[in-house]
């Protein structure tokens, strides 16, 4: 279990690394050459939905603090202003990115989209179990995909061949 844990901290550590020095090499940023952002993850990137899927019972995360800070409002943010793909997003110049969910039928997402949940874990619920351990949340890494896959065939008909 602990080289299951170090291979994935070493990973999580070299992506996050390689981000910083694209965001702080001033070339890059100026450059534009990126036109779309589309992430992954946990509340860390969680731009909102979250919310949108319990969106008939009650979370903390609709009401204030949580977007006081730089929205004035709630947003779904899992913090009282921006999350760290906020930061990415205007780093490169782009507005912020939506969350997937409550555009998922009409959104053309210009300029990405955001897949990431709360509580999301990279392996599925499924994995948990075998070991005896149960999580909170089925939006694993792989249902995130199927999110992406589904939103790329709407916006992107008859060019997209199965990731999983």
């Amino acid at each position: 279990m602990g080289n299951f844990n170090c291979q994935h901290s070493s990973i999580i550590v070299s992506m996050l690394s390689l981000l910083i020095l694209l965001l702080l090499n001033s070339h890059v940023a100026l450059c534009s050459c990126y036109k779309r952002i589309y992430s992954f993850g946990d509340s860390i990137i969680n731009t909102g939905n979250y919310v949108y899927l319990v969106s008939n019972s009650s979370s903390k995360y609709k009401e204030p603090p949580y977007g006081m800070t730089f929205f004035r409002h709630a947003t779904g943010r899992m913090s009282d202003g921006r999350v760290l793909i906020d930061f990415y997003a205007q780093s490169l110049q782009l507005p912020l990115i939506p969350p997937n969910l409550p555009e998922n039928t009409s959104g053309q997402f210009t300029h990405g989209a955001n897949f990431a949940v709360l509580g999301a874990t990279a392996l599925p619920p499924s994995f948990y179990k075998g070991l005896n351990h149960s999580v909170s949340t089925p939006w694993c890494l792989g249902v995130q995909s199927g999110w992406f896959e589904e939103m790329l065939k709407r916006i992107a008909p008859g060019t997209v061949t199965p990731m999983i």
